[in-house]
């Protein structure tokens, strides 16, 4: 008798919890930019001088409009970005790209705002590492 009302409230919690899950995910209304990875990177160490580095940040459009980004901006002009000018469709991958080029020396934490038509605006992806 007790193994059978055991099963019964496992079904019957089972069958609830996946009514239940179904109603309980998002919708992503609007555009969308989620990054695939990590939103910051370490370059590590640079020789001053030395030759430029880039980092690619990936990410996918999982909202229901187009992603536009707008602009992308840095206090540093050591940093250069490229960006997508098109509009990334929904389910589409675009990159933001950031290039370091190591003029001057020491420890740099810098963050490149990418603007865009989702929720909030802008976003922050950030680079770091150590010119000698």
């Amino acid at each position: 008798m007790k193994r059978t009302i055991v099963l019964i409230l496992t079904l019957f919690a089972l069958s609830v919890g996946g009514a239940f899950g179904q109603a309980d995910v998002p919708t992503k209304e609007g555009p969308q930019m989620t990054f695939v990875g990590p939103m910051s990177h370490d370059f590590g160490e640079f020789r001053k001088g030395g030759e430029s580095r880039s980092h690619t940040f990936e990410f996918v459009n999982d909202g229901t409009a187009p992603l536009v980004v707008v602009k992308a901006s840095s206090s540093c002009r050591c940093i250069s970005v490229k960006y997508p000018r098109r509009p990334v469709k929904s389910g589409e991958k675009g990159s933001v790209v950031i290039t370091y080029d190591p003029k001057d020396e020491g420890v740099f934490n810098k963050g490149v705002h990418i603007q865009s038509n989702i929720a909030g605006g802008t976003l922050t992806l950030f680079v770091k590492g150590v010119v000698k």
